[in-house]
């Protein structure tokens, strides 16, 4: 029997190959199970930053269309004044 030190968890594993293939393969499952959380993880990030450049964009676009319209609306009051 050996003692093996794992991210500051101790296992006790036996000499016996059942016993290690099972250990073997409860990592590879924990191991699966963590690459499949950071894989969702990564999308989700993507999809905020695409949410958040399209948003971003909107912004903008409502700022130049705000000033645009603000600028035909000072003009169309100067005009009033004029005659």
């Amino acid at each position: 029997m050996h003692l093996l030190i794992f991210n500051s968890y101790f296992f006790c594993i036996s000499d016996t190959d059942e016993e290690l293939k099972e250990w073997k393969t409860k990592f590879e499952e924990r191991i699966a199970l963590l690459e499949s959380k950071i894989s969702k993880l990564g999308r989700e990030m993507t999809d905020t930053d695409t949410k958040s450049s399209i948003l971003k964009q909107t912004i903008n676009e409502c700022i130049r269309e705000n000033s645009k319209l603000q600028t035909e609306a000072e003009v169309m009051s100067t005009n009033l004044f004029l005659f």
